[in-house]
């Protein structure tokens, strides 16, 4: 039975940012932490898809997707030892509701989806003070720390 947490941030509107994601998995039959981190390169997926779209209006999704690039990079614990620790201090960090009264303008969008033995949980957050948003941007900083360290090479 896998363990995974999943990370997705873009920003509301403005395509300049780019877009980024990691899965965090634990294995239980080998007991290993591992993270595959995917970003766009260069140019957000967003705008990839709207010049692939306007040179060709019937490309198929298949089509599409093989020409999006994406950076994409996967490390274990024994690359990333900081991995496991996170992985298992995702279920003790205790996080509020988002605030009621928050009105924001093209935010950046925090969304994070776990799997775990006791069910699944979908949230979708616009502050990055939220704890879970936290401690994804911390895995982030991790894994980025572990690649170029490894100088891993990057799957396109």
């Amino acid at each position: 039975l896998g363990l995974n947490i999943g990370f997705r941030t873009r920003r509301d509107l403005y395509t300049d940012t780019l877009e980024y994601s990691f899965l965090l998995s634990f294995d239980n039959p080998t007991n290993t932490v591992s993270i595959v981190t995917r970003e766009a390169d260069t140019i957000s997926i967003y705008d990839q898809l709207a010049a692939i779209r306007r040179r060709s209006p019937k490309a198929t999704i298949e089509d599409l997707t093989q020409q999006i690039k994406v950076k994409e990079r996967n490390l274990t614990e024994t690359e990333c030892p900081q991995l496991k620790q996170l992985f298992f201090g995702f279920e003790k960090i205790n996080f509020r509701p988002p605030s009621s009264g928050l009105i924001v303008l093209h935010p950046m969008i925090y969304e994070i989806k776990s799997s775990f033995g006791g069910g699944d949980m979908y949230l979708t957050f616009v502050e990055d003070e939220q704890p879970l948003v936290k401690w994804a941007l911390r895995v982030k900083a991790a894994a980025n720390s572990c690649v170029a360290k490894a100088k891993k090479p990057i799957k396109k």
